[in-house]
């Protein structure tokens, strides 16, 4: 049977998100104050008598992060500014998303409305070569004709912004003066999301909080994901605490890892441990997901990494590609409540051009009810098409393709105890007007709120 899929609207062409469908709340991008040994550094844009509110709580809570996100993107070499070209580009999104019903809309119109009467005025320094005079704002309208087109430059500086621990702080018409770029320092959150530093301990696995997914490709798929998932129309939906329900595993090495072939064990043998953190996983993420949806199917995304210099047999790559896994795992998630012990394989048309299976299972809802869960596992390159979003392979393309309500990818570093991230930012990350690729000279120059749904849903999905 073909699996039928919401509509998605393409992806933009413009910023590092997809677009897809969620009935979830958006969350706030709202974090904890930072203390002053981990604050990090910003710079406020100059200001101008038409500046923008510059409030640190015009912006959080009250925007919501799917605005904020949309807005950062545009900003593709992160330099701090949004010229006007670019802020043209995503305004239909921008307007889109303030008026979608949801709590933050008067914050995000208002902010909407100012930022559309700085692109319609003239800038307050313009360019020598295009002199024009000033012309008043008017009503925000679907159309971006500004008066002065042909007497500005549109590369010119529109918007200037700082962010602080992952929240918009200051945002303003651009004055003129060149901002330098902005940059972010390791943080670690001290309360860990309000959860103990074991999330779990069984016989054959401990799962802990990671402090850095590390400037690679694991952490450039989170950083993905997660702006893929702040998207409008986005599936995946978000927790109690505002955050999308878009997880990173680090899984330990093995002692085949560095093996070419896959001789020598079983399935269970290899990823005992492994089943029993993802069913913890899934358990947490589908309770939240069948809270806020009380029917249909419950879609589910799990990732894992092919292989990459010496990681010749990579155990997260191997795990997805394999259902007895799956199986295992759903096991260990919802005991005597599954009603299917082997998943049944669901046909994807057209066929993908990644390793990618998708799996039904059905199990016992809380009310007795049976309900569905489609599982989706995804093996992925350890390249540029994985977090490019122009790429038809990309985890950005997948999200909008599979359309989950919730993301769960893996990626394998060190040994010993799991580890859930909670933080992403675009370290190792190239972003320009139109890709994505790794870069090892690029800064982290934008970080994502931390986000410790995973950790949360770990926590909440163990069952004695």
């Amino acid at each position: 049977m073909a699996i039928t899929r919401p509509t998605h609207p393409a992806i933009p062409q413009t910023t590092s998100t997809t677009s897809t469908t969620s009935a979830a709340p958006r969350p706030t991008g709202s974090t904890a104050p930072a203390s002053p040994t981990t604050a990090h550094p910003t710079t406020t844009p100059p200001t101008t008598a038409a500046a923008l509110p510059a409030a640190q709580d015009q912006f959080s809570p009250e925007l919501g992060s799917s605005f904020v996100h949309q807005l950062l993107g545009l900003d593709r070499d992160a330099d701090g500014r949004i010229s006007r070209q670019e802020f043209a580009t995503g305004q239909p999104t921008l307007e889109r998303i303030s008026q979608d019903g949801r709590p933050q809309n008067r914050a995000e119109q208002s902010v909407f409305r100012a930022m559309m009467d700085a692109y319609r005025s003239t800038p307050s320094q313009p360019t020598p070569t295009s002199p024009s005079p000033t012309t008043p704002s008017t009503p925000v309208s679907p159309s971006l004709t500004s008066p002065n087109a042909s007497a500005t430059n549109e590369n010119d500086p529109l918007l200037s912004y700082s962010i602080q621990d992952g929240r918009l702080v200051a945002l303003a018409p651009h004055a003129g003066t060149s901002i330098p770029p902005l940059f972010s320092t390791p943080h670690l959150d001290a309360n860990q999301g309000g959860l103990p530093s074991t999330l779990l301990a069984t016989p054959t696995a401990r799962v802990i909080h990671g402090d850095d997914p590390g400037d690679f490709y694991c952490e450039h798929m989170f950083f993905g994901a997660q702006m893929a998932a702040s998207a409008p129309e986005s599936s995946i939906q978000t927790n109690a605490q505002g955050e999308k329900l878009v997880g990173f595993l680090h899984v330990p090495s093995d002692a085949w890892t560095q093996q070419a072939s896959s001789a020598g064990y079983t399935q269970e043998q290899r990823h005992a441990g492994t089943r029993q953190v993802i069913g913890a996983a899934l358990r947490g993420y589908a309770d939240q997901i069948a809270a806020q949806q009380t029917d249909g199917s419950i879609r589910m995304m799990l990732t894992g990494y092919d292989q990459f210099m010496s990681v010749r047999n990579n155990p997260t790559g191997d795990f997805v590609s394999h259902r007895e896994n799956l199986d295992a795992s759903m096991r260990a998630a919802f005991g005597d409540r599954l009603l299917t012990p082997q998943g049944s394989p669901v046909s994807i048309e057209p066929p993908p051009s990644t390793d990618t299976h998708s799996y039904r299972y059905t199990i016992r809802g809380e009310d007795g009810t049976p309900r569905e869960i489609e599982l989706t596992a995804s093996r992925f390159p350890v390249d540029d098409t994985t977090i490019n979003p122009q790429s038809s392979t990309s985890i950005q393309r997948s999200i909008s393709r599979y359309a989950p309500h919730a993301v769960i990818s893996m990626g394998v570093a060190g040994s010993g105890s799991y580890k859930a991230e909670h933080r992403a930012d675009s370290g190792g990350l190239l972003r320009t007007s139109d890709s994505a690729q790794h870069n090892e000279s690029a800064t982290d120059t934008l970080r994502l709120r931390d986000n410790f749904s995973l950790a949360r849903a770990i926590h909440a999905g163990q069952r004695p």
